[in-house]
């Protein structure tokens, strides 16, 4: 007993590690931060072989092994909750083609659609307002004025440029010799479209991917070339998982006559539209096919669920939610119409969806950041999407912040310097060194007791 007393009260402690707080990341003056968004890179896609470059940067400074997204995880909804900092339910954009019933208006990609708060206020806005020069390259709503304030520069939603010449694009705001940009946030839309179109991980998906690594390559080369040591945040709104025809379900078998309601959003979340007069019939009609279908669910204003953030007049009055890996019919002419492709529901086979709900990890994307403001290496077991704005208001050191739903604490809190967590596996091995070492010592002192009554031959 005196052998572990003695050996383990010094490894007790090697368990201390010093606590990672706000002070690890570091402000500077005149900070210059680039935020990269990925649409619908998955977490758990990232890999040598595939993303090299995005692979190394784990070991490079600030790394989390997923980033979890606002509902619904699709693209608008969780772009704009990046530059908010606000849940959906108050920022109000819950998607590309919505119904808003207290307006009663019909609402698609607009200025409309993303000021339902008038209060709100986006980063690029907000660094400007502070002092700061913005550059926003085809992220979401970035084009329209907040507070009659507009990024210096911006270049809304294009497919025509090319991911090298969006990488320039962002390298000349860097490094503009009358005013640099010292924000820039750029919208990818790879490889969620490659996805849609061909399902997830497929070899079209994989092809996009190495893409959008080999561009993320291309602009650290640049910046480098200038020994420019600028903050850099990989994200990615979504994931996505491949869903089969055989997985698409019909509302409208189940339903009554058509000019009964109307649908609008896209799977796998749908907001369904009584007509006036028709609200009973329409929401019992989908939940008796919910009940002997299984495979989606459906709420009204007061049943929607409150941990998804987003029951407001621009959801509902009926919302249908497919469960993960099912698909509504809308699937087919909505991925036509958002990605031009040639699909019929003869010849379909995977498509990519995402939207279904944050709990599910195949719904998760990545963060991965590095430069001066993030130090060392760290790694974190999950950040989520509505901690990102305040962590970015810190890096720019924006004054008077809004509040928002999100708080830096939600990515300090749960941060671990790569040297700690190595110490904790030393640690273990030691461990289990000292347990091996305790067990041969107790076989050796039980020999030595029963030796005087052993008779050897």
């Amino acid at each position: 007993m005196y052998f572990c007393r003695c050996h383990f009260f010094p490894l007790l402690l090697l368990l201390h590690t010093k606590s990672v707080d706000l002070t690890t990341l570091r402000t500077r003056s005149q900070s210059q931060l680039v935020i990269i968004s990925y649409d619908g890179l998955r977490y758990d896609i990232i890999s040598p072989e595939n993303t090299p470059y995005l692979w190394n940067l784990r070991t490079k400074g600030l790394y989390a092994h997923r980033l979890t997204g606002v509902f619904p995880t699709k693209t608008y909804p969780n772009h704009f909750t990046v530059a908010t900092g606000l849940y959906p339910e108050y920022h109000g954009v819950l998607g590309s083609k919505l119904f808003d019933w207290k307006t009663q208006k019909e609402l698609n990609y607009s200025e409309e659609l993303f000021k339902f708060n008038k209060d709100v206020v986006p980063l690029w806005t907000l660094n400007e307002i502070n002092g700061g020069t913005s550059g926003c390259l085809m992220w979401p709503g970035s084009e329209f004025a907040y507070k009659n304030v507009t990024c210096s520069y911006t270049i809304r939603y294009q497919t025509g440029k090319s991911l090298y010449e969006l990488a320039n694009i962002a390298f000349e705001w860097l490094t503009n010799g009358k005013r640099p940009a010292n924000l820039v946030m750029m919208y990818i839309n790879q490889p969620d479209r490659a996805g849609h179109l061909h399902g997830f991980a497929s070899n079209k998906y994989m092809e996009q991917l190495r893409k959008v690594d080999d561009m993320a390559s291309y602009l650290h080369r640049l910046l480098t070339s200038q020994s420019m040591n600028i903050d850099i945040v990989h994200i990615s709104d979504h994931g996505m998982t491949s869903v089969t025809k055989a997985r698409i379900i019909d509302l409208e078998k189940a339903m009554p006559s058509k000019g009964n309601y109307r649908i609008y959003s896209s799977t796998p979340v749908l907001q369904i539209v009584p007509e006036e007069g028709k609200f009973n019939t329409v929401l019992k009609k989908l939940q008796e096919f919910a009940n002997s279908n299984e495979h989606f669910a459906v709420y009204d204003t007061k049943t929607f669920p409150g941990r998804w953030h987003c029951n407001n007049s621009r959801i509902g009055p009926i919302t249908v939610v497919a469960n993960l890996g099912y698909a509504f019919q809308d699937v087919v002419t909505n991925i036509v119409e958002i990605c031009g492709g040639n699909l019929t529901s003869a010849n379909i086979s995977d498509i990519g969806i995402h939207g279904y709900d944050n709990v599910y990890k195949e719904m998760d994307g990545i963060f991965l950041a590095s430069g001066p403001s993030f130090g060392p290496a760290k790694i974190a077991g999950r950040v989520k999407i509505i901690d990102l704005f305040d962590l970015f208001c810190h890096i720019l050191e924006i004054e008077n912040i809004p509040k928002s739903n999100g708080s830096i604490e939600g990515i300090t809190s749960v941060l671990f310097e790569r040297n700690q967590l190595e110490s904790i596996a030393t640690l273990a091995t030691i461990l289990f060194m000292v347990a091996i070492i305790v067990l041969m010592k107790m076989v050796f002192m039980i020999f030595e007791r029963r030796k005087p009554y052993m008779v050897w031959k």
